[in-house]
């Protein structure tokens, strides 16, 4: 299947967070576990459904990442043993945010090509880094604190 998107995105596994939704049905918190961000939208692993097409909006607070009041709008649900994949495309995004999407996007892919090669990874500066927990960073941060 050839890929259809046209952002570049990273991981968030590692981030679990309560995802405030607000839809025509009401508010509501819900546990996600966040699997990837782009400028163009994200993936997230939820325990309730979510009615595909519908238009929610997000209040997500992620390190270096703050998605208040993003309007976005559910393009795919799909479940499996109980939990639900759902895909959501930015109608509304901060511009100051896609810049920094962007920017983390581009170091996550950068230190996944480098680490493809053998080549070691550049954590310094990496707008990444926050999220990041690949060995390399723990290394760094290990080297950082016995300087």
């Amino acid at each position: 299947m050839a890929e259809r998107r046209i952002h570049l995105r990273f991981p968030t596994l590692s981030v679990i967070k309560t995802v405030e939704i607000s839809s025509s049905d009401g508010k509501t918190d819900i546990p996600a576990i966040m699997c990837d961000v782009s400028v163009g939208g994200m993936a997230m692993i939820t325990f309730l459904p979510l009615p595909k097409n519908s238009d929610i909006v997000l209040d997500l607070k992620m390190p270096d990442i703050n998605l208040r009041k993003v309007t976005a709008r559910i393009v795919r649900v799909e479940e499996k043993n109980g939990t639900f994949l759902i895909a959501l495309k930015f109608r509304s995004l901060d511009n100051t945010v896609k810049k920094k999407i962007n920017a983390m996007a581009l170091d996550w892919q950068k230190c996944e090509e480098r680490q493809a090669v053998g080549e070691k990874t550049e954590c310094r500066n990496c707008a990444y880094y926050n999220l990041c927990n690949k060995e390399a960073k723990k290394k760094h941060a290990a080297n950082q604190c016995s300087a």
